[in-house]
Formats: structure tokens, sequence, C-alpha cells
């Protein structure tokens, strides 16, 4: 049956008062314009819906099977335009502060969403409500597809080599027989894991930072997603939610920490093969390319089978579906680390990989100048940053970029994210070829070096914060809040490893117990922020 004669149906049943249509109606969540937590997202019974069947007719095998269908809406209380001004479809009409209200409704699965959209804003068209987007979904039978025979050959592929690996290395001792078996080995890589190797040559303190800001990143993101709207759930927290949410945000900002801490492992890296002589570029990209190819090729080829359909199902599977459609168009320009030149990516994370590459690539070049020149290059490193930072200043002045589009056109974007790279490259070097003179020895200065750091810190979350700030002050944000958050993070870096400053901060960003964690922060973000997704 089509979808009009089975709406038509469902709509006389209703009039009739018939037990399963008042039962399929009864499962709607009631529409409401009153705000409060509780109303703000309401689901209804998901998995009732789906495996809801009516027969038509006792002399009929036609069944009425019911979709799932997840609805966006709002009230004309909370807007100052008619329902003649309104386009249903495009969110552009969802301000900052208007109330947005999700309920789960249930109707026949013979209907497309536009179909359904129509009916649902016929149905309240004497209301006072705002239908502004919906997401449908029906009960589909899952068949696998070749790509699912691929992951389960790769994840089977991968365990045999554990176990055998791990009982190799059990047995034998010789460690120089099968080494490619034992580089498998659980008992090995656990090891690996927690040796604390090269005490003496290596930079501790950035092994409590890599982790605390992995963390941070993470629950960042979760929240996220959880909180869809956040500046409408902030009308109903408290004054210490707020306060963690606020802080949770800072996410954004946090990620350029690994870009500092990158800049310098790759500057004095370089800066040694250069004394060496044993500098390799192919070497070089390839040791960086495979770090990252093997975990996204995996998370993208589980991704896009359908074995995640076989784990999760709900209400919100919009978001999974856009990202599903993401990667098929683009996964393999996101497996070779190029996907930030598409207009969509495989898994949005994974903007952080491809950035990191692209500025790993050409960080030889820029290091090399340092080793060559010296200080002298730090000067057209300075220019070079003030020069992106004029970019960025102007396009948000002049375009006056809101800022969801500015997160679109900066965030992954390699072009605005260079600088932190930079003067992490500026500290690597600083910290290998510059001897520590007795002005920074003085107490005063590293004091005052500490409060400035930790100041800047404050200022810019407080600017970052506060949404009644002029074009200006925003552009100036824009360009300077990176450099800022970078310089800070550098010092904090230096202080504690060259200067071995920072009492306390020093001690707990250097225990070596962040080190296990800080090996494994790469998979921990690429993964963790996939089981977002999924």
């Amino acid at each position: 049956m089509s979808c009009e004669t089975n709406l038509e149906y469902f709509q006389n049943a209703l009039d009739s008062k018939e037990n399963w249509a008042l039962k399929m109606l009864s499962s709607w969540p009631k529409f409401t314009s009153f705000p409060v937590p509780e109303n703000l997202i309401q689901f209804g019974p998901f998995s009732e819906c789906q495996n809801f069947h009516h027969k038509i007719s006792l002399n009929s095998s036609q069944m009425l099977h019911g979709q799932y269908c997840l609805t966006s809406y709002s009230s004309m209380l909370w807007h100052d335009f008619d329902e003649t001004s309104i386009e249903y479809i495009n969110d552009t009409i969802i301000e900052e502060n208007t109330i947005i209200f999700k309920n789960g409704i249930c109707l026949p699965a013979s209907c497309t969403s536009q179909q359904i959209f129509d009916f649902v804003k016929s149905f309240l068209r004497e209301t006072n409500f705002i239908v502004l987007n919906m997401f449908c979904q029906k009960k589909e039978e899952i068949s696998f597809q070749l790509i699912d025979f691929a992951v389960l050959f790769i994840i089977s592929v991968l365990i045999i080599l554990t176990l055998s690996g791990t009982f190799l290395n059990h047995k034998v001792e010789n460690t120089n027989c099968n080494k490619f078996l034992q580089s498998f080995s659980l008992f090995s890589n656990f090891k690996n894991l927690i040796s604390n190797d090269n005490k003496n040559t290596s930079i501790d303190c950035l092994n409590g930072l890599k982790v605390i800001s992995s963390l941070w990143i993470i629950i960042g993101h979760r929240m996220n997603m959880m909180i869809e709207y956040p500046n409408q759930m902030k009308l109903f927290m408290s004054f210490e939610e707020k306060i963690i949410l606020r802080i949770a945000e800072m996410y954004t900002s946090i990620v350029d920490t690994f870009f500092v801490v990158s800049g310098i492992l790759v500057s004095i890296k370089c800066m040694k093969l250069f004394k060496n002589q044993k500098f390799n570029y192919l070497n070089f990209c390839f040791s960086r390319f495979s770090r990252f190819v093997p975990p996204l090729t995996i998370i993208f080829l589980f991704f896009m089978s359908t074995l995640p359909k076989l784990i999760i199902n709900g209400p919100q599977m919009s978001e999974f579906e856009e990202e599903l459609e993401d990667c098929r168009e683009s996964w393999i320009k996101s497996l070779f680390l190029l996907g930030n030149f598409s207009e969509n990516l495989c898994l949005r994370h994974t903007w952080y990989a491809t950035v990191d590459f692209q500025l790993f690539i050409i960080s030889p070049a820029i290091i090399y100048g340092l080793f060559k020149f010296g200080q002298n290059f730090v000067k057209m490193i300075v220019v070079i940053i003030l020069l992106g930072q004029i970019n960025i200043f102007i396009l948000k002045f002049s375009s006056n970029v809101e800022d969801e589009q500015e997160e679109d056109l900066f965030y992954d974007n390699t072009r605005y994210r260079f600088m932190p790279w930079f003067i992490g490259i500026m500290t690597g070097y600083i910290m290998q070829n510059v001897e520590t003179n007795s002005n920074l020895l003085r107490k005063k200065f590293r004091a005052l070096s500490w409060v400035l750091s930790c100041a800047s810190l404050i200022v810019l979350e407080f600017i970052r914060s506060n949404q009644n700030l002029s074009l200006v002050i925003k552009a100036l944000y824009a360009a300077s809040h990176r450099v800022i958050y970078s310089c800070a993070i550098a010092w904090i870096i230096y202080a504690c490893h060259n200067l071995k400053s920072g009492s306390f901060v020093r001690i707990f960003l250097s225990h070596r117990y962040w080190r296990p964690l800080s090996k494994m922060c790469l998979s921990i973000y690429l993964g963790k922020l996939s089981e977002n997704f999924i």
C-alpha cells in the first residue's frame, strides 16, 4: 500500500478510536513549548515502534509496519516571525537562543521522511509548533557484504598473529628468532609499554601533558555529542555544571598541545639527523605515514561495514548515517591523509592525523633553515606566524564569520593550524641549541613567566566564553588565541625540562606513571572518538 493510503487508514482508525491506532499515537511523546530539561528530548519507544505491525484486514495479507522518526521542532512562542516566513527544512532558522525540542514519533514505514514531515506539519498546523527537521528509521534486514568479510579477515589475522607471537615469545628465548611474529607478542609489547628507556634524554613532562590533553579532548567530544545544543542546556544548569561544561569546551584549544609537542619532537629529531648527516626524507615521511595508516585503515573499514549496525541501534542514528555517507565519498582521501582537501572528511576527528602529517612533511625545510642559519632563521619563522595571524584576522573581520562557520573554516585547515607546530619547532631548537644563561635562571624571571603563562590561559578562556564581544575583539581572538596558548604550553615544557622549574607541576607532569598511557595517546584518540559515532 502507498504512503497516502496508509496515512489515511491510520487517520480513519484514529477517528474510530481503534486500539492499534491509539496505541501507535500514544507512543508519541507530548509536544510541548514548556522548556524544562525532561521535555527537550523525548525519544519515545524506539524498539516498540520498529517492531510494530498491524494486519490491515482479516482477508488481506497486507501489513502496516511502524517507522520511527525523530522530529526536531520549536514553538512560535520562541520566534518573532509568523509561519508563512518559515523555511521548514532549512536549519538557519535555529537561532542561538532558540529552544529546540526533539520528539520520537511512530508512523507507517511505507512513507518517506518528506511525506511524514508534511504529514506532521499539517497535523500540527493548528498549534504554535514549528517542525524543523526529521530523521526516520525503518527496521532493516542486515546482510553481509564483501567489506564485512574483509574486516573479519583482518581482525582474524591480527588475532592469530598476536596469539602466535605471544606463544613464541613465551617459549623461545632467542629474541632474534621470528622478530616479525614477536612484534605482535603481548609480553614484549607490554614490556615496551611500561619501559623507561632513555630516561636521561627523554622529555618526561610531555607524557603528562599528552595524557591529560587526550583525556580532556575525549571528554569534551563526548559532552559535545551528549549536549547537542549547549546554549539552551545552560538555561537549566547550576553554576557548578556550567563551570564543568565551560572547562570541557576548552578541548578545541587543547588539541594545539599536540601540535606544539609534535613540533618539538620533530625539531629535536631532525637536528640530530642533520648533525650526523643521516637524514633521509623518504624514510622520514614514511615513518609518520606508516604510523597513521594502519589504525585508520582498520577504523575506516570497520565503520563502513555493516558490523557496527549489528551492535548499535537507536534514535540518534542520523549522526552515524551522516558520517557513513561522508566516509563513502572521501575515505580514500582521508586514508592517504588528504581528507581536509575534500568537503567531507571520513570521521571528522581524523582531521588531526591529516593536518599533523601535512605539517610533518614540510617540517624538514623549516628545521634545516634553523640548523643552517641558527637564530637568524627564528626571525623568519616569527614573521611567517605573524603573517598567518594577519590572514586570519582579515578573514574573520572582513567576512564576519560566525562561530560554527569559523570552526569549519579554520579548525581542520592546515593553512590556519601551522602556527602551534612552528612554535613547537622553535621551542625544540631552543631546547637543543641555546644554552640557558643567567637571566633565564633568575627566579624572578621564571616566576613572572609562569604567572604570564597561566594568566594568558585564563584570559583566553574568559574571552572565548564571552558572547558579547565586538567584531574587532573576536577577530583578534581568532588570530591570536592559538599562538598565545601554544607559547604558554611551550614555556611549560621548556621550564620543566630545561630549567627544572615548576615545582609540583614538573613533578606531576613528569611522573613515570604517565609514560605507558602517553605511548597510546594516538590509538586512544582515534579509537575512542570513533566510538562516539558508533
